[in-house]
């Protein structure tokens, strides 16, 4: 597709500089096809950049040392290669769906880094030895992280149920990306950790360091005494989510649709710029549909058929050069009539003036380039007048034409190889993506004439079916097996509820707030919908863990150290989802505007409504 258009488009290049007043572009699905491959995967390069860049920044900033970034980032590097390597594996390539995986990953993967880190630079600040200090990170944070991970491989596995390839793949390679990620990290982080601490107390016996290091504690203790202040003012807390709550789902039922794919590609493209003035100018649309049949009577009926629908704009078959028995012999009479006249013609070797001009107009009319005849009159009349009415009797045979009559050009562009297959192009009227009605309708209209049309309007009516269902089904299953996942876990409904609630209010909250600065849900940012889900759980369940562990009252230290760490996990995961929206395909731009949303959604309601419920059960308790 690329290296075609590109050797197409030299040629137009080429030709244009003998022509430099004329403008001309490509344009279709094939040229259309490749600026979208083209920019997304240049996209992906410097998002991907971008993404690791800032949460280095970020993880410096707040952790106050370089080395747990740099371990934290070299943990997600070394998990990155396993999950490419497992991509290769499994679905061999990238789609346009898939490439984006890199800066989804490092969004995500980043966020077990990050908890592991917190708690254990937290226990060594207050004085724990090293095999203390990693046993007690594990404790309190392992098992959140490993339900976290998993509820999240649970979210985008559930892509898989979908019709699409797209969807399908990319539920493949996040997961398992994001499994190879989660045990790359219980397996390679602790133990750098593990080996900078030993290393540094060895220096410090051996005299190398005079010192011993100061360990500073890291923890968000502002973050913790906000959160304890919600807690204890547990009643307005919970009636103010629940006013937010109801707000956004208001707003989130009233959310459109943007069935318009164009309006996912760059702004710009010549590709698009050019079909829609093929639109305005000549009445009819480049996302054509396909028709193949294997016998030229039935093509020629269809053909037929749809010339007296309305939203067909054309219909370009063989049928054009191949006339019926019928058709011809109806024909017969006047080119008869034609022949005569062209027998009994007698040809001039001197012309008019007014005759000469004449014929002029008539050239003209065929073919504009003839205009230097005017220089040779006298030849055109001895040589090429003639040959002229020999044509034009052979023209005005009244032998049917038959198929093999035919030209090999144009038995090559309509007919197979092995000529029993014949193929109809069908044009629509109108502009599919900014009307949906009149999608459904063109498509619809191609179904009482045929079962058996593809092509572009077709398909696109299918996806955006495939997509929308598919959608809503995934995010349906994956509230289910994280349910499940978290009774597991928690080994209590009381507490998988609790972890729920906020992930549940998120999503509304996402969609609501969608809708207020006014985006529209598109066929790529509703795979965000299922993908929230699994990732919105995980600051619930990180909570909710921690809250278990330690002893009443303690609302100030679990938000001040769990809450660091749920709150970088979801500032690194805004920060890779939001590189996308400096991508110049705008599919990537629209899924990590809503991403950006939806985690920074699931984290406030996590926040908010968890300090109530722990201060109400607390109080109640």
């Amino acid at each position: 597709m690329i290296s075609g258009t590109d050797t197409i488009q030299k040629v137009v290049d080429k030709v244009l500089k003998d022509y430099p007043e004329v403008k001309a572009g490509l344009t279709g699905m094939i040229p259309l096809g490749r600026d979208e491959m083209v920019y997304s995967e240049q996209s992906m390069g410097y998002t991907s950049i971008f993404a690791f860049i800032a949460i280095l920044i970020l993880l410096i900033l707040s952790f106050r040392m370089w080395a747990a970034p740099l371990f934290a980032l070299l943990n997600l590097a070394v998990g990155l290669i396993w999950a490419i390597g497992l991509t290769a594996i499994l679905v061999k390539s990238l789609n346009i769906m898939t490439s984006m995986v890199a800066v989804i990953l490092i969004g995500l993967g980043i966020d077990f880094s990050i908890h592991i880190i917190s708690i254990f630079t937290e226990n060594r600040s207050m004085g724990k030895s090293i095999d203390k200090s990693i046993e007690e990170t594990f404790l309190k944070s392992g098992k959140g992280i490993l339900t976290a991970g998993l509820t999240t491989c649970a979210a985008f596995l559930a892509l898989v149920i979908s019709s699409s390839r797209g969807m399908k793949e990319m539920g493949i390679v996040s997961s398992t990306g994001l499994l190879a990620i989660l045990i790359v990290t219980f397996l390679f982080l602790p133990s750098l950790l593990v080996l900078r601490e030993r290393r540094l107390e060895k220096k410090l016996a051996e005299g190398k360091i005079k010192t011993k290091p100061v360990y500073k504690d890291i923890s968000f203790q502002s973050f913790g005494k906000s959160c304890n202040w919600l807690s204890r003012r547990y009643s307005a807390t919970l009636i103010c989510a629940i006013l937010i709550t109801i707000i956004l789902l208001i707003s989130a039922l009233k959310i459109s649709f943007d069935h318009n794919y164009m309006n996912m590609e760059p702004k710009g493209l010549t590709s698009i710029t050019l079909q829609d003035t093929i639109l305005d100018k000549f009445d009819l649309s480049m996302d054509y549909a396909l028709l193949l049949t294997d016998s030229i009577e039935e093509l020629r009926e269809m053909a037929k058929k749809l010339k007296n629908v309305k939203s067909v704009a054309l219909v370009d078959d063989i049928s054009i050069y191949l006339p019926s028995f019928e058709e011809q012999q109806k024909r017969i009479p006047i080119i008869r009539e034609i022949n005569q006249a062209i027998s009994n013609a007698t040809l001039k070797h001197d012309l008019t003036e007014a005759e000469f001009n004449q014929l002029l107009l008539e050239l003209e009319r065929l073919e504009m380039n003839i205009m230097e005849i005017q220089d040779m009159a006298e030849e055109f009349q001895k040589y090429a007048a003639p040959y002229f009415k020999k044509t034009a009797l052979k023209m005005a045979t009244v032998e049917n034409i038959k198929f093999e009559d035919l030209p090999l050009s144009i038995l090559d562009r309509y007919s197979n190889r092995n000529r029993n297959q014949f193929l109809m192009t069908i044009f629509p009227s109108g502009n599919m993506w900014q009307d949906i009605d009149y999608l459904n309708r063109f498509t619809n209209d191609l179904d009482r004439v045929s079962e058996k049309v593809t092509g572009m309007p077709p398909v696109m009516k299918e996806l955006i079916s495939v997509i929308g269902n598919d959608g809503k089904n995934a995010a349906l299953l994956t509230i289910l097996v994280v349910f499940m996942l978290l009774w597991l876990d928690f080994r209590k409904i009381k507490y998988a509820v609790i972890a729920m609630i906020p992930l549940v209010a998120g999503f509304v909250w996402m969609v609501g707030l969608m809708k207020l600065t006014g985006m529209q849900l598109t066929v790529v940012n509703v795979m965000g919908l299922p993908m929230i889900i699994g990732i919105g759980i995980d600051y619930g369940v990180h909570v909710v863990h921690r809250w278990r562990i330690e002893e009443t009252g303690k609302v100030n230290k679990i938000f001040a150290s769990t809450g660091k760490a749920i709150l970088l996990s979801a500032l690194t995961t805004m920060l890779a989802f939001g590189s996308l929206v400096f991508s110049i395909w705008r599919g990537f731009g629209s899924l990590g505007a809503a991403m950006f949303i939806g985690v920074g959604a699931c984290f406030l309601s996590t926040v908010i409504i968890l300090s109530g419920i722990i201060g109400l059960l607390e109080r109640k308790n």
